[in-house]
C-alpha cells in the first residue's frame, strides 16, 4: 500500500484558536514570520490573521503533548502517559515482553548468576 501522509501543522493563536493546516501550505507564513520584523496581516484561505497573535506553528506530536500535559497527565521513560496520579508500572510490560523475546538468554543470564554464586 502506497499512501501518501500529509504531515499537518497548527498555528496556535493568542486567543486559543488552533488552525490545523498541511505543512506545505504554512511554509510561505512560516517564511514571512521569519524574516518579518513588525507584525503583519496573512491570508490563510478565507481567514485573515494578525501575525502579532500568532504563538507558534506547531507538529501533530507537539499538539498532542501539549493536550496530554493541560490533562494532568506525565510521560514516563518508557514514552508512556500516565494520568496525574498514576505510577508508572511499564517495566514490568518492557520486562515481560523482553522475557518473550528473549527467553533462551534469560534463561542463559539466570544459569550464569547462579554458577558465579555457587564459585564464590
Amino acid at each position: 500500500m502506497n499512501e501518501v501522509t500529509k504531515k499537518f501543522m497548527c498555528i496556535c493563536l493568542r486567543s486559543g484558536v488552533e488552525i490545523w493546516a498541511e505543512e506545505e501550505r504554512l511554509k510561505n507564513l512560516i517564511s514571512i514570520l521569519k524574516s518579518s520584523t513588525g507584525h503583519k496581516f496573512v491570508e490563510l484561505d478565507d481567514q485573515l490573521l494578525n501575525t502579532a497573535d500568532i504563538t507558534g506553528i506547531f507538529n501533530a506530536e507537539t499538539m498532542s503533548d501539549l493536550i496530554h500535559r493541560k490533562a494532568g497527565e506525565w510521560k514516563c521513560k518508557y514514552e508512556n502517559w500516565h494520568a496525574r496520579i498514576e505510577r508508572c508500572e511499564c517495566w514490568r510490560r518492557e520486562e515481560k515482553t523482553l522475557s518473550q523475546r528473549y527467553p533462551d538468554m534469560i534463561k542463559r543470564m539466570d544459569g550464569n548468576e547462579k554458577e558465579e554464586i555457587h564459585t564464590s
